[in-house]
């Protein structure tokens, strides 16, 4: 059976580390690939949304596998769905946990119809960025604010992966202790530098980096090298 990978949902996924990849291929090899994968029948296609690494290890080991089809009427509802699957996992860092949520907001934000959620006043009209960020929040039991910082941190954090790819790997892997506060507050111009110093280890944290960086180019009062 072949499958559609389509490169906009296949993004949206938190990828496993080395040695959660490692245990998974060793299961699979070991017992085969139980759990089905998820797909969407769009068209012709069977598009794949739950599974990435499963399918991969299938390919590579010749294995066989199930797959239980949903039904969206667009990719946006498609891509929601895997962003909402993804919450449900429980080994996510903190800060991937952030990401997924922003990135869940900032999609839904953009969809023309989002349906209501059950038990919140007056949502049967979606009509602006609050009542998003207040219907995300009920899904999840969080606050406004944190669903509309979560925004935030997903933008910066996927700019920073078109950057410098390891230095969001850091910053998801939780090396950078005030990334998530501090990552959406740094000025676009300084966003290149900032990778580099966090791809590179040399960030203790985004703020040192940025005051780092000011004093190498002589952007503020301070003075000095760097240590």
């Amino acid at each position: 059976m072949r499958l559609t990978i389509n490169e906009t949902i296949r993004r949206a996924l938190i990828p496993l580390r080395d040695d959660e990849r490692h245990l998974l291929e060793q299961s699979v090899i070991a017992e085969g690939i139980r759990d089905p994968l998820v797909v969407w029948r769009r068209d012709d296609e069977l598009i794949l949304l739950d599974g990435h690494h499963r399918y991969e290890l299938a390919q590579k080991h010749g294995l066989t596998f199930s797959t239980v089809e949903m039904r969206f009427d667009s990719y946006e509802e498609a891509v929601q769905w895997v962003l909402q699957n993804q919450l449900a996992r429980r080994n996510l860092s903190d800060e991937q946990r952030t990401l997924v949520l922003g990135r869940l907001y900032n999609q839904m934000k953009l969809a023309p119809h989002r349906p209501p959620a059950n038990n919140v006043d007056k949502l049967s009209t979606f009509s602006g960025v609050a009542a998003t960020s207040r219907y995300v929040a009920s899904l999840y039991g969080v606050n406004e604010k944190t669903v509309r910082r979560a925004g935030e941190f997903a933008e910066v954090v996927d700019t920073l992966a078109e950057i410098e790819p390891k230095a969001a790997e850091a910053v998801l892997l939780g090396k950078v202790p005030d990334a998530k506060t501090a990552l959406p507050k740094v000025e676009p111009e300084l966003l290149p530098k900032v990778a580099e110093r966090i791809a590179q280890g040399k960030a203790h944290s985004v703020k040192d980096a940025v005051e780092r960086i000011r004093r190498s180019d002589g952007t503020n009062s301070s003075s000095g090298n760097e240590n």
